[in-house]
């Protein structure tokens, strides 16, 4: 553990566990933490840091460690394909079908979006939202930090993580997606692993899930 007096750490301990200081960060002492090991099972933290570069010197940090140490068995658990990008979210409001999704090539995160549902080839037009660093508009086992999208009457809003800034964000446009704010408003700094929103009365409200619990805010559009 990276600490040895947290709580979890102190109740491992008590239940009969050698508890031992390491750093994913710091191949030397996870080599220390793994010496006399029969397995390790190597966890990295991606939602920490939303970096796949970083989860993979974390993972080889923890590979090199095993072998230095002489662990005859290491696991490591992670996200299947930690960089995949471009998942969509779609909602609905009215006459009109909305979808969101990231270009992985540029980073702008784009809502297309059709009012003739009913036609075999649906007329899509589509804006750029935002132009974001985030490698986050990804989508893994129990973790979506992928756009999402949430529409009411006229209005739609919607959310995304950028990486970098560490923020869940989003916007609202108020006539169907034609026009967007500059500024996104940030609705969380804290680590995350899972988006939700819903919409109706123009009222939207997205909830997440982060180390203290899930969390959600309510507002107008």
């Amino acid at each position: 553990t990276r600490d040895p007096a947290s709580a979890k750490a102190k109740e491992l301990a008590a239940q009969g566990a050698e508890v031992v200081a390491a750093d994913v960060d710091d191949e030397a002492s996870l080599a220390r933490a793994f010496q006399g090991a029969h397995g390790a099972f190597c966890v990295t933290f991606f939602w920490a840091h939303f970096s796949p570069e970083k989860e993979m010197a974390e993972a080889g940090n923890m590979a090199r460690a095993a072998r230095t140490a002489g662990v005859p068995h290491a696991i490591w658990s992670t996200f299947e394909v930690p960089d995949r990008v471009g998942r969509p979210s779609v909602a609905v409001a009215g006459s009109w079908v909305y979808v969101v999704t990231t270009n992985a090539d540029t980073g702008e995160i784009v809502l297309a979006k059709s009012a003739d549902v009913i036609s075999e080839e649906w007329g899509w037009t589509a804006q750029t939202v935002a132009t974001t660093t985030a490698s986050a508009p990804m989508e893994g086992d129990g973790f979506e930090g992928r756009p999402i999208v949430a529409a009411s009457g006229d209005a739609v809003m919607v959310a995304w993580v950028d990486s970098d800034a560490g923020t869940l964000l989003a916007k609202i446009s108020i006539d169907n997606g034609n026009t967007w704010p500059d500024e996104p408003t940030t609705l969380t700094t804290a680590s995350i692993w899972g988006t939700a929103a819903t919409a109706k009365d123009s009222r939207f409200a997205v909830s997440w899930a982060q180390a203290s619990g899930i969390k959600a805010k309510v507002f107008n559009g």
